[in-house]
């Protein structure tokens, strides 16, 4: 009987996993998204400037990098809970199917 019993027990921690696995990240795809959208848009000052000595155009550094180093954390990490849960989503569907 202890044989049995042993397997239930593996079988209950597989589902414990999966909820585990998928509530982590959920969890990241919230806090990266919160992440992303509360840091700074911009980098403000930067304290580049260039002028050219033969015309009256300045130029700025304005605008290049979109992503600020903030910004750019908090889309990794809801790439990786994306990741995370499309890989359970997968696992337990392919579980369900009938072996062929």
């Amino acid at each position: 009987m202890s044989g049995s019993t042993d397997t239930l027990e593996v079988m209950g921690a597989r589902g414990v996993v999966w909820k585990v696995l998928l509530g982590a990240a959920i969890v990241l795809v919230v806090v990266g998204t919160g992440v992303f959208l509360l840091a700074p848009a911009s980098f403000g000052y930067t304290g580049w400037y260039a002028y050219s000595p033969l015309s009256s155009t300045s130029f700025s550094f304005d605008g290049m990098y979109p992503l600020t180093p903030g910004r750019a954390a908090g889309a990794g990490v809801v790439v990786v809970g994306l990741v995370i849960a499309a890989g359970v989503v997968g696992w337990l569907l392919g579980r369900r199917s009938g072996r062929a």
